[in-house]
């Protein structure tokens, strides 16, 4: 009988087994939760890493752009004080555009491939009197018949309003003309023809001017900017959020994937294109920051003057596109010390668009070695 009370006290009660065993599955689902979170958590951490390194580096692109914007304008003004200084005669000045030759990157329509050519920087070169009537004119390595100042029109491509400004100016005067292209409407044909951005310098006696090759300017838009994918197809990298345009000091846009929306002359009332005011005139005629009314693009033109453009300094912001897509814009301004942007300094702004829709955390996971 004591055996049996023995045994009966050392058997383990069922009871306690089940209160011991319960908290098991419990605890093996607080260890797979506790994974989960910390994946999510490491998720996050990398996502919000890559958002701060993707604000930094496309703060450098659109500085970078803003930069080589900055240097063909500063060349552009240097070469045409320079050109006053040389022994004026037609064969010279093609020398002159001979020997100032710059890279520019573009499509090979045929291969559809992105690549790099070397062409004179600038299209143009002429020498004025005082009064603005040509005495040398070089165009494309040709020399061409002078023109009187009455003669030079706008559907020419010629910058009479600039050229005006000169004759009444001091000398030692250096001013930036316009972009000098004919307008190309959405349901127009893109066409290439001697566009030109002007510079020009007045002498002692003369005026000179310079047509910087608008080729140079477009080739920007090709420029590798974040997230580094492939524009062979200005349009089709646009409507995923991903660009490169430019604005100038009076907001217009000289540049832009949407060529339609860039200045120029029209050819049928042979002056500057009129800006869009309403979004039923979008895609004939050109975009100019300040002069749009319209709905659509409204608050975010507003944005770049209030803030972008305002805080003359590098801006960063997200705005989503018609398509939905999920973009940041970077903005900066091109920093220009001559001519008349000599005290204000700003001769416009880059703004370059990003697509981040497509971020993912990589899959593979490596240890780390010593």
């Amino acid at each position: 009988m004591n055996g049996d009370k023995t045994n009966s006290k050392t058997q383990i009660s069922p009871w306690l087994i089940i209160l011991l065993t319960a908290p098991i599955p419990l605890i093996l689902f607080s260890l797979f939760f506790y994974r989960w979170y910390h994946e999510s958590t490491d998720y996050s951490k990398v996502a919000s890493q890559f958002v701060q390194r993707q604000n930094q580096v496309m703060a450098f692109d659109a500085i970078a752009v803003s930069q080589q914007v900055a240097h063909l304008m500063e060349t552009s003004a240097n070469d045409v004080k320079s050109l006053a200084l040389l022994q004026a005669s037609a064969p010279i000045y093609i020398k002159f555009s001979q020997d100032h030759i710059g890279s520019i990157t573009e499509l090979n329509q045929n291969q559809k491939l992105v690549i790099q050519n070397r062409i004179p920087l600038y299209r143009t070169l002429t020498k004025m009197d005082s009064k603005g009537n040509e005495l040398i004119r070089v165009q494309d390595g040709v020399e061409l018949p002078p023109r009187t100042l009455q003669q030079c029109q706008e559907i020419e491509l010629c910058d009479r309003v600039t050229r005006e400004v000169m004759v009444k100016s001091k000398a030692e005067h250096l001013r930036f003309g316009n972009l000098m292209r004919m307008y190309v409407g959405k349901d127009s044909r893109n066409r290439s023809g001697i566009d030109v951005y002007t510079v020009l310098f007045r002498g002692e006696e003369n005026i000179f001017e310079l047509g910087l090759d608008y080729r140079h300017l477009k080739s920007l838009m090709f420029a590798p900017t974040f997230p580094y994918r492939s524009k062979t197809d200005l349009l089709h990298a646009y409507s995923n959020g991903n660009y490169v345009y430019i604005v100038d000091g009076q907001d217009d846009i000289v540049l832009h994937p949407k060529y339609w929306h860039v200045t120029g002359v029209d050819a049928k009332t042979q002056t500057r294109v009129r800006s869009v005011k309403e979004d039923a005139d979008m895609g004939s005629a050109k975009l100019n920051v300040s002069d749009y009314t319209g709905q659509k693009l409204g608050e975010y033109f507003r944005r770049l003057l209030k803030k972008s453009f305002a805080s003359r300094a590098i801006d960063i912001f997200r705005a989503p596109n018609f398509g939905g897509t999920n973009r940041v814009l970077s903005v900066a301004p091109i920093l220009v010390r001559q001519g008349q942007f000599s005290e204000d300094g700003v001769f416009g702004h880059v703004i370059i668009g990003c697509n981040v829709d497509y971020f993912e955390e990589p899959t593979e996971q490596y240890v780390p070695y010593y």
